[in-house]
């Protein structure tokens, strides 16, 4: 991904395991941690109750940008990328071909969720 913040985590991560880069993997579990060390933030708390509220309608600093987590449905609307497993640098990793913008990767809330609004 060709953000600053991926590639200062690309490098931090590069730095603190050899060298080899992160998978997919350890960047999409990044991106959680990141959401939920911010919304423990905002919350001045680690309780659950008040990390979901903390949570709820934000909007989150990640390694793809703003992410936001919608009120309405909970979803985590942020953008999405498809591509191949392919060979580069010697090893296999995932190629990105095509991104698609966060509002073109989340269709609309539907009104069906069903979680309580606290």
């Amino acid at each position: 991904l060709d953000t600053p913040a991926n590639k200062r985590f690309v490098e931090a991560w590069k730095k603190a395991y050899n060298g080899d880069e992160p998978t997919n993997f350890e960047g999409e579990t990044y991106v959680g941690m990141q959401v939920i060390i911010q919304a423990i933030e905002r919350a001045k708390s680690s309780k659950p109750l008040d990390v979901a509220r903390a949570l709820r309608g934000g909007t989150f600093d990640t390694i793809y940008g703003k992410s936001l987590i919608r009120a309405e449905d909970h979803q985590m609307v942020q953008p999405n990328f498809f591509g191949y497993v392919g060979e580069q640098g010697g090893k296999l990793r995932p190629i990105i071909t095509t991104t698609f913008a966060a509002d073109q990767a989340s269709p609309p809330p539907s009104g069906t969720c069903k979680m309580p609004k606290f």
